[in-house]
């Protein structure tokens, strides 16, 4: 009975990781150079994130501050990974807000962000979601589906 109860389990837990794998991640990569007075910084740096509407003014859509690994010059972020401004969306909503995103960059100590504002463009995954959003209502039919795959009951499941 346990050893049931078991592979009950271990199934189970395969259905909720297998799902997650195709499911399309609330980050955005991010790759920079940073230079001071001296050089290429090699530091520790506080950097502020922001998404706008916009390639210039209006409020953001979303922000967080992360502490940023500079080594001769390059840093690599997460965005999304970081600490949340609540006065803003989670960047998930964010990215559902407008058709076009400006990341604007603000490193601590310095008065003004960094400009220009670098438009964020579609990744593999925007572009195969953006062909799902073409699909006409009611063009997926039981003929497309495989026998069985979507029934009343396991829809009533999931839900």
């Amino acid at each position: 009975m346990i050893k049931k109860r078991l592979v009950l389990f271990a199934f189970l837990m395969g259905l909720v990781f297998a799902f997650n794998c195709w499911a399309v991640p609330a980050q955005i990569n991010y790759q920079g150079r940073l230079e001071g007075t001296a050089g290429p910084v090699n530091d520790t740096v506080t950097i502020t994130f922001r998404l706008h509407g916009a390639g210039s003014g209006g409020t953001p859509l979303w922000e967080e501050e992360q502490g940023v690994l500079v080594l001769q010059g390059i840093y690599n972020v997460i965005l999304g990974t970081g600490t949340l401004n609540t006065d803003y969306d989670t960047l998930e909503a964010a990215l559902l807000l407008t058709d076009e995103l400006w990341l604007e960059v603000h490193i601590e100590g310095e008065a003004d962000p960094m400009a220009p504002r670098q438009k964020i463009t579609s990744v593999g995954f925007a572009v195969r979601s953006g062909v799902a959003d073409t699909v006409p209502d009611g063009s997926i039919t039981d003929v497309q589906l495989a026998t069985d795959a979507v029934t009343r009951k396991n829809f009533l499941t999931v839900l």
